[in-house]
């Protein structure tokens, strides 16, 4: 791990650095899982993702996965777009949620640091993560897309900050599942 706390370029992401974020890696269920936890379980050789309101492991469709862990900053209280990233709905799949993690931290406990996730050009955010914390923070959520059309469309992350302090968002991890 380098950097401090974050990842950077280069790293290797293993098994029990991936357990600290959202995916936890083994045979049997996390002791402890939150709402929307990822869990690929070893011995069924399958993802599942931990549904909060029916407490119980659902095997997971998973149509895609990405990425992002560049460093963006931003300052001030006007939000900023620093990263899209595209998919598609196909009338043949059926998904209602995407997972989005983010990792971010402000630069004062004065501030407030937000990330907002949008669809398309919506005016709405779909998601918001935010901290206080001047340590790396990780925040995951389900986003609801079930009520968007067939066709491709875009994520779009946002960056704030309640005061004139910087949001530093380390990563994005984007996770298209379906039927979940």
């Amino acid at each position: 791990m380098s950097g401090g706390g974050a990842w950077v370029t280069g790293d290797l992401i293993s098994a029990s650095r991936l357990n600290q974020k959202t995916l936890y890696i083994g045979s049997s269920a996390p002791s402890s899982p939150t709402d929307g936890q990822l869990w690929y379980d070893t011995s069924q050789k399958c993802l599942k993702v931990y549904n909060y309101e029916k407490s119980a492991w659902l095997r997971a469709q998973l149509f895609s996965l990405w990425l992002d862990d560049s460093t963006v900053s931003s300052t001030g209280t006007s939000e900023v777009e620093k990263k899209t990233g595209r998919f598609i709905i196909d009338s043949n799949l059926t998904i209602k949620n995407i997972y989005v993690a983010v990792s971010l931290k402000s630069s004062s406990t004065s501030g407030t640091a937000y990330v907002k996730i949008y669809a398309n050009s919506e005016g709405t955010a779909r998601a918001t993560f935010s901290t206080t914390s001047t340590s790396e923070t990780y925040q995951g959520s389900f986003v609801d897309v079930s009520d968007l059309s067939a066709g491709i469309h875009t994520l779009r992350l946002k960056t704030s900050n309640s005061g004139s302090y910087t949001t530093t968002n380390y990563i994005w991890w984007v996770c298209v599942v379906g039927g979940a």
